[in-house]
């Protein structure tokens, strides 16, 4: 599938960004399989983000409140859900498929970290030039809520998430490159390795992979979220934390039952609105996930007064479209009938799900 690229991409940087827009070479083909991942979550994250985030670099949809877990920890947690193999077979899997991903993180933090001195030593010379910091700004806001976030923490889970990943006693370090000094599992262990972060960049970034319905992971995150408010409670349940970002990458929504307790449970228990990216192999494919998808969101406010503004309409942010950042790599199968080509993440979609989707 044809879809404009841009020049530049205010996180994808500019060497991947070329797969993406030349998708006629065997090289780029298999350039953009392998990034499609990264870049499509990168893209996610900037198409959500940048809209909520304010000129003080702060997000609309972030809460002062404690009681979900991510308040003010720094800790920017993404959960890719209906996880498999393909995603997290190994540890060399799971850096291939979001390492990427983390060094365009890193690389805006320190793009964002040497903008903001530049700026400051401009002031410093001529309080002016106002025309230049309205043109810079486009994107410094959404780097400064990026800078917010020292630490990644990137969960790969589902039902079909391989047992061996899910053995391994310590998380996989994904930067820096060298092993993290403190298991970075609990609390106590981040905030200890915070006093050590750097000055620009990323201080962590880990990934953790679960064996489990997404439905029953999140239920238990809310009790470990309950249980912590009471006093006796040890500080290592806050281990687990709500997301700020969630994506299932070709999930064939349409075609599993289990998805409808699981996204009827992220509607019922996600304390706001969280961004929810869902990719397919096909545009086709695509707009069945939405069928089911907005059945769910509806289903969960009929006992609602039949409030039409707290329908899908009101929770979807944008429909079913081609992925810019798609495979260009036709996927092999033996469902094929050969009259239509699959590319992995070939189309997307976003919804924002939680509690303040109807509340």
């Amino acid at each position: 599938p044809k879809v404009d690229i841009p020049a530049h991409h205010p996180m994808i940087a500019s060497k991947p960004l070329l797969a993406f827009q030349r998708g006629n070479t065997l090289k780029s083909i298999n350039a953009s399989y392998n990034l499609s991942r990264s870049a499509t979550l990168a893209n996610g994250i900037v198409r959500f983000m940048k809209p909520q985030v304010g000129n003080n670099g702060k997000s609309s949809i972030d809460k002062d409140d404690d009681n979900d877990g991510n308040a003010n920890d720094e800790v920017f947690v993404i959960h890719i859900i209906g996880a498999d193999h393909v995603e997290c077979s190994s540890q060399e899997t799971v850096k291939k498929v979001v390492g990427p991903f983390i060094q365009w993180w890193n690389q805006c933090l320190i793009i964002h970290s040497q903008q903001r001195k530049d700026q400051h030593q401009q002031q410093k010379q001529q309080e002016e030039n106002e025309v230049e910091k309205e043109e810079d700004s486009s994107n410094s806001s959404l780097y400064q809520y990026m800078s917010s976030y020292k630490h990644l923490r990137i969960e790969f889970l589902g039902p079909n998430v391989p047992m061996n990943i899910t053995k391994r006693q310590k998380p996989i370090c994904l930067f820096p490159t060298s092993d993290i000094p403190k298991r970075v599992l609990n609390k106590n262990d981040i905030d200890q390795y915070k006093g050590e972060k750097q000055e620009d960049g990323l201080s962590t970034a880990i990934a953790i992979c679960k064996n489990c319905y997404y439905h029953e992971y999140l239920s238990s995150i809310q009790n470990n979220i309950i249980n912590y408010n009471n006093a006796d409670t040890p500080l290592r349940i806050t281990n687990k934390k709500f997301p700020h970002f969630i994506i299932a990458y070709n999930a064939g929504i349409w075609g599993y039952d289990v998805w409808k307790p699981t996204l009827k449970v992220m509607n019922d228990i996600l304390p706001h609105r969280i961004p929810f990216v869902v990719t397919s192999y096909t545009l086709e494919e695509g707009e069945e996930d939405f069928e089911v998808i907005s059945k769910i969101v509806d289903g969960c406010h009929k006992d609602e007064n039949e409030d039409k503004e707290h329908t899908s309409s009101s929770s979807l942010l944008f429909d079913v479209e081609i992925n810019p950042y798609g495979s260009r790599k036709v996927r092999e199968t033996l469902s094929n009938p050969g009259e239509t080509n699959y590319f992995e993440n070939c189309a997307w979609q976003a919804w924002t799900m939680g509690t303040c989707t109807h509340s």
